[in-house]
């Protein structure tokens, strides 16, 4: 139940006259929280702003908006249309900050959880937050905030102004043990309201600290850039292609440069989004093979991307899971069995992969209207499954590995077992994961994610270098995995036993894929083996199988290569090559060239098996394979 301390405050509160007196108090926690969450728990901006959002879906909010004071960042505000805090669960907010009454009986007397089941929203939506924490982690951005909140019904708001104390956690310690520590001083009051209807929290947090702006602004890559063209004009300045601008950081209202965004200032906010969606994936066709988000985005716009990953939001271009038959994809479905192999999948024309494998992905949490809106930007998830059977791909297309595991855990000790689990789970294969940042293994429990992609794949063993850089994992937990949550919720404690339980399965389902697309690949190089024979270039072929077998023998890459094109002109046709992955080499109307295809076709495949290739922007790649075509000229004329 509240604790009497809680309890006072919360009488005080109603006690006071609307629009009269402050209420003055102290905020506290019950643990050693603030020291270990100021010491740096949360690493970004984003990271914080996520926990925020997380408060508000669990207060059955259907809209977040959160606007940045962008490029200033003076303050930030976030504003939901959730429950809003009752005088009781602000009070025991205000005294217990680092506690968190979700999931439990405590939860049910606040308001905040379902009565039926407390692990669920008063909405009936299942609950992402538990450890309370979440508005502490404004403490990484601000130490002075406002809470402005009303629940329906109610004639009045309150306003909580927060200003939080620097703690060290030597500094607690040497405390005399007790069981509060107080973390702020607060000021309570309540002021009239006349839309009695409306509900909802505002979280203003003001005076944002220096290193957060500067964050946010990007000001440390700006100034290195400006230090390297004052040092030394002559070296390139790499910026990210799309950001916020500069300002002039002694007077804010100056523009130094411009802000560069990939949308219009009339585009719509679903559209702005898109758009940034599609100028990343442009960026990755265009510039360089597959670059990061942070050579394409700054600093806010990558806490844009970020949050759009991390919150319970609908697919830009619709769930995976969704994806129907129309020859964009292979579907396959992986085994539970140990040592079982996947098998392929035959859909309907129109058949959706949930319908054919009853798959439930998003849960009903996921299926609950919610949006989050920053700056008149809509987020949604950045993935999506590409076709790429308009250009030559040996296989045709992306591939689908689609799974679902509820593991029997009664064999287990109830106090070891970690509770029921229960998951399902997709492996992407295309040939070039854009951006390269999604390539790993994303969790996401009731439809939230802290973590990102983990490149590691839960720490998998087997050196497969070019297949596992093109397979990108989402794993969608059901019942399940909070428990193996670390504090941060951006990381897992490794030896809880659903990590170890999913890092098994899905390392299973790897090999899985692995065995499979190494079976497609052979009948398509037996095909192709076939086909060279016939037009005498099998002693090429040969080479070029010897040197993928010794690049993989030798760990430097799994031996693939990319398919070649020459082009005598780089048009839309050589881009569209270009954009599905294939090694696209212009070898002009230079008629001397043509002695030399076979050849240079070969080295090219022979560097790209070796993983040479991979990084290069294309124009780089242009001189490279420009050098080598020179070389077999040479060779020729000698």
């Amino acid at each position: 139940m509240i604790e009497d301390s809680a309890l006072v405050l919360a009488r005080e509160i109603l006690a006071a006259p609307i629009g009269g007196a402050r209420i003055e108090t102290k905020l506290t926690t019950d643990q050693q929280v603030l020291a270990r969450v100021t010491d740096g728990i949360y690493r970004q901006p984003a990271s914080a702003i996520r926990e925020l959002i997380t408060n508000a879906y669990d207060a059955d909010a259907t809209s977040v908006v959160i606007q940045t004071d962008s490029p200033r960042f003076n303050q930030i505000r976030i504003r939901d249309d959730g429950n809003g805090f009752t005088t009781e669960s602000l009070a025991s907010l205000v005294h217990h900050i680092g506690g968190s009454p979700k999931r439990s009986i405590d939860g049910v007397a606040l308001g905040v959880t379902q009565k039926e089941d407390p692990s669920r929203s008063p909405g009936g939506r299942k609950l992402i937050g538990k450890s309370g924490i979440g508005l502490f982690a404004v403490s990484q951005l601000t130490r002075h905030f406002q809470i402005i909140t009303k629940t329906k019904g109610q004639d009045f708001r309150m306003v909580a102004d927060v200003i939080l104390h620097t703690h060290s956690e030597d500094e607690v310690r040497k405390e005399r043990p007790r069981a509060e520590y107080e973390t702020g001083d607060v000021e309570i009051w309540r002021v009239p309201a006349i839309d009695i209807e409306s509900h909802g929290t505002d979280i203003v947090l003001l005076d944002l600290l220096p290193k957060i702006k500067e964050n946010l602004r990007s000001e440390e890559e700006w100034a290195r850039a400006e230090f390297i063209r004052r040092e030394d004009p002559e070296r390139a300045v790499t910026l990210p292609n799309f950001h916020i601008g500069r300002i002039d950081v002694k007077n804010p209202e100056t523009i130094l440069i411009a802000p560069r965004v990939p949308w219009a200032q009339q585009d719509s906010s679903p559209v702005r989004f898109r758009k940034l969606v599609d100028a990343v994936v442009s960026e990755a066709e265009s510039t360089e093979r597959n670059p990061t988000l942070e050579k394409s985005l700054d600093n806010y716009l990558r806490m844009i991307w970020t949050l759009s990953l991390s919150a319970p939001l609908e697919y830009i271009d619709g769930h995976p899971f969704d994806t129907a038959q129309d020859g964009t994809a292979r579907v396959y479905r992986l085994s539970n069995e140990r040592g079982g192999q996947a098998e392929e999948v035959v859909l309907k024309t129109g058949e959706k992969i949930r319908d054919k494998i009853s798959l439930t992905s998003p849960s009903d949490t996921g299926r609950s209207k919610f949006t989050v809106f920053i700056d008149d930007v809509q987020l949604s998830r950045p993935l999506r499954i590409r076709p790429v059977t308009e250009v030559e791909n040996p296989l045709g297309g992306p591939l689908i590995f689609v799974g679902s595991y509820t593991p029997d855990l009664s064999k287990f000790a109830k106090e070891l077992r970690g509770g029921s689990l229960s998951f399902e789970a997709y492996i992407l294969w295309t040939p070039k994961i854009v951006p390269k940042d999604h390539i790993g293994s994303l969790i996401r429990i009731h439809e939230a994610s802290g973590a990102l992609f983990d490149e590691t794949f839960m720490k998998y063993q087997v050196a497969e270098l070019t297949r596992l850089k093109q397979i990108s994992v989402e794993i969608f937990v059901h019942e399940g995995m909070d428990a193996a949550l670390n504090i941060d919720r951006e990381s897992f404690n490794f030896a809880h036993p659903h990590y170890q339980i999913v890092a098994e399965w899905l390392h299973q389902a790897i090999r899985q894929f692995t065995n499979r697309h190494k079976a497609l690949l052979k009948e398509v190089r037996k095909e192709q083996k076939t086909a060279a024979v016939l037009a005498g270039a099998a002693s090429l072929n040969n080479i070029i199988a010897k040197a993928a077998f010794s690049a993989k023998n030798l760990n430097v890459s799994d031996g693939e290569y990319s398919p070649v094109k020459f082009v005598k002109e780089f048009n839309g046709a050589a881009v569209k090559e270009q954009k599905a992955g294939a090694v696209v080499f212009n070898i002009g109307s230079e008629k001397q060239f043509d002695r030399i295809l076979p050849q240079l076709e070969a080295m090219i495949k022979i560097l790209d098996a070796f993983g040479l290739l991979e990084g290069l922007s294309y124009k780089q790649q242009q001189h490279l394979l420009g050098s080598v075509a020179d070389v077999l000229l040479y060779m020729k004329s000698e």
